[in-house]
């Protein structure tokens, strides 16, 4: 009954504040304070007073007019234009709503707190199990990329790396950087929302990671706020990732921004700048920012989101005349469980087929010593070569390649030791290949090699099938 009651009691209140919101006109999509962190109960009476006044009704029903001259509502669009709303209030709300948020479990049964609040990018070189690990890979490869890594390598032994972040939200992303990646940085955290200021300071910015520091900046980076806190030429790398800045255009605001930005970067040091969806006007600003002073260092190839797709998969190369090779559609045939099957598979099978065609060419110079089987009095040398090897070898040795086979895929290959299609955790050449750049690298080759070798396999069991016999290079007999 008491429940009851307390329910009552809300949604009077929440009446009551709908219709204060009504008469004094007070818009949270444009009302709120960015500088002031709200309480869990405050965030509750404002959503709930915003839902029972009349602007969600007056929103849904404000006519749009299209830059192609179309005229729509956003009831019908689904599309909020931006002069609905402010930035700073929307941010009030979004992480107000974080930093009240419970502990989290994934679905592999890990507790986390929802700290990477932005798109992320795959695959990723952090393990299947960490729910946030495309979050992770994104803000990674910011402060990896070759020509950062390079630049990293001629500063003298002992400097402390000089990093800053615009718009760096809870600063999960800054926390990995300097406790993993760079974990001898010294990194400033810049937000100008309060609550997730607090939340960074909080969860990252603690007694052992004394490289962070996280700092609030009213109303933000730029014209309408503070100029980034510290001296001219004083950064090696300054990072944005997903900030909401190039939305509608270049305008005013980010070329601030850009200035800023310019102003504290040393000469020779690096911007990098991540979005998971490039718009438009997000990609003008590779036309602008020349025009401010910077160069062009390179642009690593963009995930669309956190969802693996076949754009955004490794091996497109001149073998696939550089685009998407998928004539009968197996992309489309399911979700990302799906296609990263057929990746595993396509990796699989490459694999098998190298195998396979050394397989061909071993026995052309080289068998075993001694017997195949004693029972039936078959010794190695007896076993021909290729596809003639199929009726000489007892049942018993088809049976132990099979029970071995089997106990591979159901144990060391039954699953990918990462976010990268292939990786089962094995060392590569006795060391385990840590940088995700080089990585991917590897296992494209390993990917590319693969197709070769199926189409080489295919043309010796094709050339035995025909001939009888496969003619493979001058030393054979």
């Amino acid at each position: 009954m008491g429940a009851v009651k307390r329910s009552f009691q809300l949604v009077v209140v929440s009446l009551i504040i709908g219709l204060a919101l009504k008469a004094l006109d007070f818009n949270p999509l444009k009302g709120l304070d960015s500088n002031w962190e709200y309480s869990n109960f405050q965030l509750q009476f404002v959503v709930a007073g915003f839902c029972l006044s009349p602007l969600p009704g007056q929103l849904l029903a404000a006519e749009v007019n299209g830059a192609d001259g179309e005229n729509f509502t956003t009831a019908q669009e689904g599309d909020l234009q931006d002069e609905e709303y402010e930035q700073g209030s929307i941010y009030a709300i979004l992480y107000a709503m974080y930093r009240n948020a419970p502990e989290l479990i994934s679905n592999h049964g890990v507790k986390y707190q929802f700290t990477f609040n932005t798109w992320g990018i795959a695959p990723s070189p952090y393990p299947v199990e960490d729910p946030q690990r495309h979050g992770k890979a994104a803000y990674r490869a910011l402060v990896t990329q070759p020509p950062v890594m390079e630049y990293i390598k001629t500063l003298p032994e002992g400097y402390k790396l000089q990093i800053a972040e615009v718009g760096c939200g809870t600063g999960a992303g800054a926390n990995l950087i300097t406790r993993e990646v760079h974990p001898t940085s010294e990194y400033l955290a810049m937000d100008m929302q309060a609550a997730a200021i607090n939340t960074c300071k909080r969860l990252h910015a603690t007694e052992d990671n004394q490289g962070l520091t996280c700092q609030l900046i009213p109303n933000g980076v730029g014209i309408n706020g503070s100029p980034i806190p510290l001296k001219d030429s004083s950064l090696d790398i300054v990072v944005i990732s997903e900030t909401h800045i190039a939305d509608i255009k270049i305008g005013d605001l980010e070329k601030s921004i850009f200035a800023e930005i310019h102003r504290v970067l040393k000469p020779g040091g690096y911007f990098t700048w991540g979005n998971a969806i490039p718009t438009r006007v997000w990609l003008e600003a590779a036309d602008y920012l020349p025009t401010a002073g910077f160069a062009p260092m390179a642009v690593m190839p963009g995930r669309s989101s956190v969802r693996m797709g076949v754009e955004a998969m490794e091996g497109i190369g001149p073998e696939t005349a550089n685009k998407i090779f998928d004539p009968y559609g197996f992309a489309t045939m399911g979700g990302e469980e799906t296609l990263a099957f057929f990746r595993h598979a396509e990796l699989k099978h490459g694999r098998v087929a190298m195998a396979a065609f050394v397989g061909y060419l071993v026995p052309e110079v080289y068998k075993f010593p001694g017997y195949l089987s004693k029972h039936d009095g078959i010794k190695f040398e007896d076993v021909p070569n290729g596809l003639n090897a199929l009726t000489v070898v007892p049942g018993l040795g088809w049976f132990q390649m099979i029970m071995v086979v089997g106990w591979l895929e159901a144990g060391p290959f039954a699953a990918s030791q990462s976010g990268f299609a292939g990786d089962f955790g094995w060392p590569y050449f006795g060391r385990q290949i840590q940088d995700p750049a080089e990585k991917a690298s590897k296992l494209n080759m390993e990917l590319q090699n693969g197709r070769a070798a199926m189409f080489g396999i295919m043309g010796l069991l094709m050339q035995d099938a025909v001939n009888g016999e496969v003619y493979i290079g001058p030393f054979a007999e």
